[in-house]
């Protein structure tokens, strides 16, 4: 458990049960001002802070949506590498990479193989 305006650790847990976290939130000192949960997607955490703190907005932490995501993409890249040139497949970090991250012709490349093989 962890701070986000302060980016400071507050707890560590001994496992990831909906019980260990139910315990936690019941033990905060001041709940009502808990107004904003960031979690992974585990069902868990999900209904333990609804249980607990129903006031709370629950938000998904954006590094496992950029994971999956990035899992997602990688997973597409391969089944298509199955049939395409080589040269897709030397072409891997440009399709990992942040499009903000991209050289101009690296974008013009991850362009060309979207549209050759996607659209």
């Amino acid at each position: 458990m962890a701070n986000g305006d302060e980016n400071t650790v507050m707890e560590l847990l001994k496992n990831r049960s909906k019980q260990t976290i139910v315990d936690l939130l019941e033990s905060l000192q001041q709940p009502k001002k808990v107004k904003v949960v960031t979690m992974d997607m585990w069902a868990g955490y999900r209904t333990a802070v609804q249980e607990v703190l129903p006031h709370a907005l629950v938000v998904v932490d954006k590094f496992h949506v950029d994971r999956m995501a990035n899992d997602e993409l990688d997973s597409i890249r391969r089944s298509i590498t199955r049939t395409s040139p080589y040269t897709l497949k030397q072409n891997r970090s440009i399709f990992l990479a942040r499009g903000d991250n991209l050289s101009e012709r690296a974008a013009d490349i991850r362009d060309d193989w979207l549209e050759k093989y996607l659209f």
